[in-house]
C-alpha cells in the first residue's frame, strides 16, 4: 500500500455512478488508502466502504458551484486529482501551477457528438457548438498528465496531444455480472409468471423506447406472458406522461412496466430475471462512437440480446455471436428478434453462454483496472 491521496472529481455524475465509484474508486482504493470522491448536489460528507464521499452543493451559478468544488479539492490536499467533465479542466491548470499535481482527464462519451445530436437549437448551431467545444476541449486536455477514454474512436481524437492516452474500456465487473446471481426472493415472486425481456439505461427522447413499445404489441401476439420492463430515469414529466398514454393507446399498458433506476449493485437483480436483453438505439451519430455498458452487462450475465446494427453494438454481438442484430428503425425487426429468442430458447442459451465467456475472457473491469493502476504509477515515476 502507497500514501499517495488520489481525488475524483464529478461536476454532472453521481458520485456512486458506476465507473467513479464501483470500478475507477474501489479499483484504486485497492493500492491507495485515502481514496476521495468530490461532486455537487446536496451537501453532505459519507463514506462508503473505505472511500470518503464529499457532496459539495450546487448552485444555480456555475462559478459558484465551481468555486465550492475548487476549495475542497484544494483541501483534500490530494496527489492526484482524477476530472470526470470538462469544464473541470480549468481547474486542471490552476491546480497544476500552483500544487504540482498530477491530473488525470477521464473523457466518458464523445461530447462534441453530443451536443449535435441532442441540442435543441439549429443543426447549424449546434454544429457550430460542437466544433467550438471539441477544439477547446482539445486544448484544455493538454493540461492533464494523462486522458483517460471510453472507447478507440476517443483514443484516436485525443492522440494528437501530448499527454497520455490510455483507453480504459467500461467494461463490467464480473463480481457484480456474473450470471449466478440469484435476485431477491419478492422480485422472484412477482415475475415468477412472466418472460422478461429488459431495457435498462436512460429513458429520453433520444432512446427508441416509443418503437420498443410498437415491438411490443407484436411480439405479444404470439407470447401471452410476456412483459418488458424497461428501468432508468425518465427525463421529463411531461415525457413519462408520453410514454403511458402510448401504452394505452397501445393497450400494452399492463404488458410495459416504467421502473425507475435502482443503485447499480442491484441492476444484476433484474438482469438475472430477463430472457432478453435490449440495446436497440437511434442511428445517431453519437451512438455510432460510444459503447452502451448494457450490452456488455447483458453478456456478462449470460443473457441474450437483441442489438441495433450500430457499429459498437454489432462489434462485440458478431464477435461473440451472443444475440441478435437488427434495424434500430424497424419495430417488426425488433419484435421477431424477441420472438425467435423467446421461442428458442435452448438457441438462446447458448448465445447468453457464448456473451458471457467472451466477457469472462475478455471484455472484463479486471483487464481495465490493471491499466488504471499502470497509469497512476507511471504518473508516480514520473513525479520521483
Amino acid at each position: 500500500m502507497v500514501s499517495e491521496k488520489v481525488c475524483l472529481v464529478t461536476w454532472g455524475h453521481d458520485p456512486l455512478d458506476d465507473r467513479i465509484f464501483f470500478k475507477e474508486a474501489l479499483s484504486l482504493g485497492k493500492v491507495y488508502p485515502r481514496v476521495t470522491i468530490l461532486a455537487t448536489g446536496p451537501r453532505k460528507i459519507q463514506h462508503v466502504g473505505e472511500i470518503k464521499v464529499v457532496s459539495v452543493g450546487r448552485s444555480r451559478l456555475f462559478p459558484w458551484t465551481m468555486w465550492r468544488l475548487c476549495m475542497a479539492a484544494r483541501g483534500e490536499r490530494a496527489h492526484f486529482y482524477h476530472l470526470h467533465e470538462p469544464q473541470l479542466l480549468p481547474l486542471a491548470l490552476f491546480f497544476r501551477l500552483l500544487y504540482r499535481v498530477k491530473i488525470i482527464y477521464d473523457v466518458h462519451e464523445h461530447l462534441p457528438e453530443m451536443i449535435r445530436d441532442f441540442s435543441t437549437r439549429p443543426r447549424k448551431v449546434a454544429a457550430l457548438l460542437a466544433a467550438i467545444f471539441s477544439q477547446v476541449d482539445i486544448s484544455l486536455a493538454r493540461c492533464a498528465d494523462a486522458v483517460l477514454v471510453t472507447t478507440g474512436l476517443l483514443e484516436s481524437r485525443y492522440a494528437r496531444i501530448d499527454s497520455r492516452v490510455v483507453a480504459i474500456y467500461n467494461y463490467p465487473r464480473t463480481d457484480l455480472f456474473d450470471g449466478t446471481h440469484k435476485p431477491p426472493e419478492a422480485l422472484r415472486r412477482r415475475y415468477a409468471s412472466s418472460r422478461i425481456v429488459l431495457y435498462h439505461g436512460q429513458i429520453g427522447r433520444m432512446r427508441n423506447i416509443p418503437l420498443l413499445i410498437e415491438a411490443v404489441k407484436v411480439v405479444a401476439q404470439r407470447i401471452k406472458d410476456l412483459k418488458l420492463l424497461l428501468m432508468g430515469p425518465v427525463y421529463g414529466n411531461s415525457y413519462r406522461a408520453q410514454l403511458l398514454k402510448l401504452m394505452r393507446d397501445k393497450h400494452v399498458h399492463e404488458l410495459v412496466e416504467l421502473l425507475d433506476p435502482v443503485p447499480h449493485q442491484q441492476v444484476p437483480d433484474y438482469i438475472a430475471l430477463s430472457q432478453v436483453g435490449l440495446v436497440v438505439l437511434p442511428p445517431l451519430s453519437v451512438f455510432t462512437k460510444n459503447i452502451p455498458i448494457k450490452l456488455l452487462e447483458y453478456m456478462a450475465c449470460a443473457v441474450p440480446v437483441v442489438g441495433g446494427r450500430l457499429p459498437p453494438i454489432e462489434r462485440f454481438v458478431r464477435a461473440a455471436n451472443c444475440g441478435i442484430l437488427v434495424d434500430p428503425t424497424d419495430s417488426k425487426e425488433i419484435a421477431e428478434a424477441i420472438v425467435r429468442l423467446l421461442e428458442h430458447p435452448q438457441e438462446a442459451k447458448a448465445m447468453g453462454l457464448r456473451g458471457q465467456r467472451a466477457v469472462q475472457v475478455e471484455y472484463n473491469w479486471s483487464r481495465m483496472e490493471s491499466r488504471l493502476l499502470a497509469v497512476y504509477r507511471e504518473l508516480k515515476e514520473d513525479s520521483c
